[in-house]
């Protein structure tokens, strides 16, 4: 297996392509992640729906949804700007390596707070990384809220 080193134009010329292709333009193409080494790379506004090559777990949803009810369990369990701000207190991805254990805190540690998380939480998630609280609350309640509905109601969050 041959790992491929983008640089940061790179990697930005990949997403800017991908984006154009999940558009139906003639000038865009599908972006093909495999074998990548994505440590460091930031993807925060990436529309990533459609890559290949992003390993996401298999558990992802249901991590998602421990993430959800974690993050959302207290008014003050999720806090965007702080990756662990407590025991008690983290933001999205941060949940993710606190519930996951080990493998989660491999997986971050390997490959980068953004990959990582991805990896983790499905590239649905990846898009509220950067959000507010009040952003992030929205979307996580939609996980719960989506989980209780039958899966042939279910709407993608």
């Amino acid at each position: 297996m041959n790992i491929q080193s983008f640089t940061t134009d790179q990697l930005q010329e990949v997403v800017r392509l991908h984006e154009l292709w999940l558009y139906d333009s003639s000038a865009g193409k599908r972006a093909n992640l495999s074998h990548a080494d994505m440590r460091g790379a930031i993807l925060s506004g990436a529309n990533l729906n459609g890559a290949i090559g992003l390993p996401i777990t298999e558990d992802a949803p249901s991590r998602l949804l421990a993430v959800a009810h974690a993050a959302l369990a207290t008014d003050d369990a999720l806090e965007m700007d702080d990756w662990h701000k407590c025991e008690t207190t983290h933001c999205i991805c941060g949940w993710a390596e606190h519930l996951g254990g080990p493998l989660a805190r491999l997986l971050i540690e390997t490959n980068g707070h953004d990959i990582g998380g991805l990896m983790l939480l499905g590239v649905e998630a990846h898009k509220h990384f950067y959000k507010t609280n009040e952003e992030a609350r929205a979307f996580l309640q939609s996980v719960i809220d989506n989980a209780a509905v039958a899966p042939e109601q279910q709407e993608t969050p």
